[in-house]
Order: structure tokens, then sequence, then C-alpha cells
């Protein structure tokens, strides 16, 4: 215990000052290990001296945040630019509700690169038919097909609705398809009719995350296998624990119906009217007015 705190003392990695008047202190603790060579021999003894983090409270100070931004003028040449609002080809917008994001001067980009500035707007960004294939004849321009398929993963950073259409069109950007270049105009004329539609970020009290799954049962058109997960032997044993659960009444296994199965979004093309409402579940709508 000694050599490590003299240890720490050599190397300067603390500073003695007078303690502020109406400052609270921060307790510390030491935590001890053993060290061991590869053959498992012991080392040496090993302590830690860190602070109690139990004994601190979460706050904001505006105060400290500014001494940060001061210290980092006086070490940096740099500009403070203020709060956040344009960043990367984002828009960051705050609101008493949270914090809206947008790339809707970037999808004007993209129409004008595709030139469909004047298409007609789509409801939905991919139909509820088949899934793409390999098949068909080979676009004119597979460059322009790989620049816009690249952008539009760009644009999913806040519009993560057309996320499922835009992987799919991804599958092919080596190889691509007359299909697959109607799937990616289909996209564009879905942003066209969403332009103004963002990513909007709620306030919350709480830093629980809820998330939902889905499975991409026999995704593969050709094959009819999942996306992943089709050697699933190892799912046998766990049907087989679950049933011996529903058996014993202590599992109950509920039917999830597709008006409530909001992960689809991420799996499967939708009616209109579906889509629209998980795109809402989403996040995904327009700015607050």
């Amino acid at each position: 215990m000694h050599d490590e705190y003299n240890a720490l003392v050599k190397n300067g990695t603390w500073i003695l000052v007078p303690r502020p008047v109406g400052i609270n202190l921060v307790r510390s603790m030491s935590l001890f290990k053993h060290k061991f060579h590869v053959d498992g021999t012991l080392t040496r003894y090993k302590a830690r001296l860190v602070a109690n983090g139990s004994s601190q409270q979460l706050a904001s100070s505006t105060y400290l945040l500014q001494q940060v931004i001061t210290s980092l003028h006086n070490e940096f040449d740099m500009t403070d630019l203020g709060a956040l609002n344009y960043l990367l080809g984002i828009s960051a917008t705050r609101h008493s509700t949270g914090l809206f994001l947008s790339q809707k001067q970037y999808a004007i980009e993209l129409l004008a690169r595709a030139h469909m500035t004047n298409c007609n707007p789509s409801r939905t960004p991919v139909d509820t038919d088949s899934k793409l294939g390999p098949e068909g004849v080979l676009v004119q321009d597979p460059s322009l097909y790989c620049s816009l398929a690249g952008g539009l993963q760009y644009l999913t950073f806040t519009r993560p609705d057309i996320s499922y259409t835009v992987q799919q069109i991804y599958l092919y950007k080596h190889d691509p398809h007359e299909p697959h270049l109607a799937a990616l105009k289909c996209i564009i004329c879905y942003i066209q009719g969403t332009l103004d539609f963002g990513f909007h970020l709620y306030s919350s009290t709480t830093i629980s995350l809820v998330g939902y799954t889905d499975a991409d049962w026999a995704g593969c058109p050709l094959t009819r296998r999942s996306t992943s997960g089709y050697y699933t032997n190892h799912i046998v044993i766990d049907i087989h624990f679950v049933r011996d659960l529903v058996t014993a009444g202590q599992v109950r296994v509920l039917h999830v119906p597709s008006r409530y199965q909001y992960a689809d979004i991420f799996t499967k093309g939708l009616p209109s009217a579906l889509f629209e409402d998980f795109r809402s579940s989403l996040s995904v709508r327009l700015p607050p007015a």
C-alpha cells in the first residue's frame, strides 16, 4: 500500500489545495488485487485509489462548464460556435420537448443528384411486394447508383424509417440491376414527400431503454433462408425449455399481431397506414411548431 501511495505522489497524480468553503468532499477508497505471472505465480500486490461514486450527486453546473470551455481556449486555438445547430449536414434545433435533427438540405441535394427534383412523392419508401433479387438488366450508370445508395445510407442517421429499404438496395451496390434502381428511385420519391421530416429526440427523466426486435424470416428470396441465424440447432433446446415453462404455468406465450409489431418497419414493406403509424413510433415526424 505504501509503495502504491509513494508512486502516486512521485508521479504528481494530484495537487493538494485548500478545501473551498461550502464544498463537500468526495470520499475515496482503496481497491486491492493480486497480479500474477503467466505461470500463475504471484507477482505483486496491487492497490488502486478510487473515488467513492456513491457519495457523488449528479448535477449540471453552468459555472464548471464555462471553466472547461475557458481551459480549452487557453490550451488550443479554437472558436466557440455556441450551441450546436448544424454539424456534418445535420441540422439540430432545440425545443422545449427535446432536440429535433434534420437533414433536409442534404435530402434536397440528393434529389438534385438523382435528377428527380420534380418527381411525384410517394407515401412509403418500398412497396409490399417480394424482396429484391439479383435478376434484371444491368443499370447503365453503376457509379450514380453507388453514389445515391451511399447518400441514402447517410440520410438514415436522421431517417430510420428508410433503413430497411436502403439496406436492401445496398446489398446490390456492387452489381446493380434495373429493379434495384427502381427501388432506389422509390425511396427518393418518398423522401420528396417527407423533406421536412426529421428525428425528434425527446427529453426524458429516465435512462431506461425500450427495444423491439423481429426475425428476418426467410429473408433471402433465392434460398428462403433468414439473413442470419438459419443454423438453429441450439434454438431447439430453448424451445423445449420454454415449452416446459408453459406447461408448468410459469410462462405465457402471447401472439403479437402485426399491428403491434413495431420492428416490422425494419424487416419488410408495409401498407401505407401501418407504415406511417410505425414511423411515428420511431419519432420521425415534422418539426415541432
